[in-house]
């Protein structure tokens, strides 16, 4: 059975300057516990979220449903750095282990070396060789670099296209200082991404840099199970590699076993190539090894709605929402599954409430073009391209939401021309649009099924 552990978000007691210093030392630690076989470790960023509601090491734990927890403060005074940490068995209220740490900037990776395997010992936990090497890996030397990259990761980490391009120059800097950096290439890697989401940079101009950056974290370490699922995405979303993307995402899963991250990227991409019932079984184990989470419990909504269990489907997304009524997606799939049923104007009040929440994000708003169209309102449909096409004058817009605006329209042809524009571009949702069958309503035409051959789907999905 697995060990759940949540890593509590580590109390800076230095200078206020230093607040993403804590934060990287929590972000490392949580990155090694994910290695360990047997444990199931809550992604750092629920865990953050339910801290900032307040409560015990104990209430938290509970509310996360973890077993343990760890909770600890960080104080940095010139090249000194003290670490208090301590082990909470959340049942009993009782503190396992603590242990003070006093080393210097360069020794901090000895620091969550020695907490990590005391914590596998504390649970009896076992640590094999592999592990073993992979957590007594120094990073860098040089102090300054990881500075650097910790700061990096912490503009990655407020997932906003200003924190990214931030995160660019502080990674690029980290990089400079010490090109065999893994984590500077991957927090690199991580800003790429982010622009890439928000329309930061067209993909062929975005490309280049953040496959280069990946490879070179996944060559100088090869043990990152994040690294290599960020690679997986990569090469599914902009190489159409599916054969080397599910190579990247096994290996990912094998090795950060404990991440529920990786475990839910898996299953998104075994969806994309046609793979339902093994997608689901992923998705319910991303959901085991992190709960309380309403992203998790929308992504096995989403698995049993492409498996056509809407009314499961359906029940997990409200239960999704009734945990985050903020959560986009969950309204978006039942959208879905309005439309599906043939509730059209239910479905186009879905994605109006996804809307409400979002604004002019291109990404809801292709959805809802689509089905304000099947819904017959014509006029609100029209408007919401108009509202695409004025976004992608001042940003770089993925053509495929404009397809799905588009087809809400009956446009056939604009629709086609849009999804071959966004398969010239190598647009990142392009896969994943054509994989769940967003434009089913398209098959059996020559060009869609030609568009299918082109991206390497056609073999994946002879019905969808």
């Amino acid at each position: 059975k697995l060990k759940s552990i949540a890593v509590l978000p580590f109390r800076n007691l230095g200078d206020s300057g230093d607040a993403y210093f804590a934060e990287g030392v929590t972000e490392e630690l949580n990155g090694a516990l994910v290695r360990i076989q047997g444990l199931a470790v809550r992604p750092l960023a629920t865990v953050s979220a339910e801290a900032v509601k307040g409560g015990d090491p104990g209430s938290l734990g509970r509310r996360l449903k973890a077993s343990y927890v760890i909770d600890g403060t960080v104080r940095r005074a010139g090249r000194r750095v003290r670490v208090n940490v301590e082990l909470v068995l959340v049942e009993a209220g009782t503190t396992t282990w603590s242990h003070p740490y006093d080393a210097g900037n360069a020794d901090v990776f000895a620091i969550q070396e020695s907490i990590a395997k005391q914590v596998a010992t504390a649970l009896s936990v076992e640590l094999t060789p592999a592990v073993r090497t992979a957590l007594a890996r120094r990073g860098t030397r040089d102090t300054l670099a990881y500075d650097l990259y910790l700061r990096a990761r912490h503009f990655v980490n407020q997932v906003s296209l200003q924190g990214a391009q931030r995160a660019v120059a502080l990674s690029k800097e980290a990089i400079a200082r010490d090109s065999s950096y893994a984590d500077a290439w991957l927090s690199l890697a991580a800003a790429y991404d982010l622009i890439s989401t928000f329309g930061g940079e067209a993909p062929a101009q975005l490309y280049p840099r953040w496959r280069h950056a990946l490879d070179r974290a996944t060559s100088l370490d090869s043990t990152s199970g994040e690294a290599l699922g960020w690679r997986g995405e990569m090469r599914y979303y902009a190489d159409w590699d599916y054969a080397g993307a599910d190579r990247d995402f096994r290996r990912a899963v094998a090795l950060s076993p404990g991440s529920a991250w990786a475990y839910l990227l898996y299953s998104q991409f075994l969806n994309v190539i046609g793979h339902d019932d093994s997608a689901l079984v992923v998705a319910r184990h991303a959901l085991e090894l992190n709960p309380t989470d309403a992203f998790f419990v929308w992504n096995h909504s989403f698995r049993l709605y492409s498996l056509g269990r809407l009314d499961e489907a359906s029940l997990e997304a409200r239960r999704a929402l009734a945990m985050d009524s903020t959560l986009v997606h969950a309204h978006l799939t039942l959208a879905g599954i309005a439309d599906d049923r043939g509730r059209h104007a239910d479905a186009a009040l879905e994605a109006e409430r996804a809307y409400g929440i979002a604004g002019d994000y291109p990404f809801v708003l292709g959805f809802l073009g689509l089905f304000q169209g099947r819904a017959g309102q014509r006029t609100a449909a029209e408007s919401t391209l108009a509202t695409l096409t004025a976004l992608s004058k001042g940003q770089y817009v993925q053509r495929v939401f404009i397809a799905e605006a588009r087809l809400g329209l009956r446009d056939t042809t604009g629709a086609l021309d849009a999804l071959e524009a966004s398969a010239r571009n190598r647009d990142p949702n392009l896969t994943w649009s054509l994989g769940y069958g967003v434009f089913k309503d398209l098959r059996g035409t020559p060009r869609y099924e030609a568009l299918l051959k082109r991206v390497g789907l056609a073999p994946f999905h002879t019905t969808r």
